[in-house]
């Protein structure tokens, strides 16, 4: 994963729709290190956190295990 100079990191939730990877490419351009996370690889971010399944699994998985 690359390392940005000033040690700021951000993570954009929704990496790979349209605004996410306009965010993804503004960071990018400030020097940041950016983590996408979505359904799908944003190429341009350092690093990706890929959910499984679609967006409503993934909240009624997290409705299931909140206390």
């Amino acid at each position: 994963m690359a390392t940005a100079s000033a040690g700021k990191s951000v993570l954009v939730v929704g990496g790979s729709g349209a605004l996410g990877r306009a965010c993804v490419d503004t960071f990018k351009d400030a020097d940041w290190s950016v983590i996408s996370a979505d359904v799908v690889a944003n190429d341009n971010a350092d690093a990706n956190v890929l959910a499984e399944g679609d967006w409503k699994s993934q909240v009624e998985r997290l409705m299931k295990s909140s206390p």
